[in-house]
């Protein structure tokens, strides 16, 4: 196979074409965080979407235990639309109580507005 060029977190890495995101990200050592990427698990990949990521042309996040690098892609790993993202996995606010905004992304309540 070729090798692409991939930008992660502004740095350069060069990966075999069909790599994933999360392999490429290990080369360069920039930890994601993954539930269901285990090997030892045997879960398929993709199914929890924590390792949830930013690309560069994409409309939505992707998870990166499972799309394949590309030449040239940028990809953001720490943007605060990722961390959103990844906090709403964890938490659903209760039914009734402070429905999903419109206007700007989710985020959860702030625990001392808890009165």
């Amino acid at each position: 196979m070729s090798l692409v060029t991939v930008t992660i977190d502004n740095r350069q890495v060069q990966v075999e074409a069909g790599t994933t995101i999360l392999e490429a990200a290990k080369r360069l050592g920039i930890k994601i965080p993954t539930l269901c990427a285990w090997a030892e698990i045997g879960h398929a990949p993709g199914a929890c979407r924590v390792c949830l990521t930013e690309v560069e042309g994409q409309r939505s996040l992707t998870a990166a235990c499972s799309f394949p690098v590309t030449e040239g892609m940028v990809v953001r790993t720490n943007t605060e639309r990722v961390r959103i993202a990844r906090r709403y996995l964890y938490y659903r606010p209760p039914v009734g109580r402070r429905p999903l905004p419109k206007h700007r992304p989710y985020l959860p309540p702030d625990p001392e507005d808890q009165g």
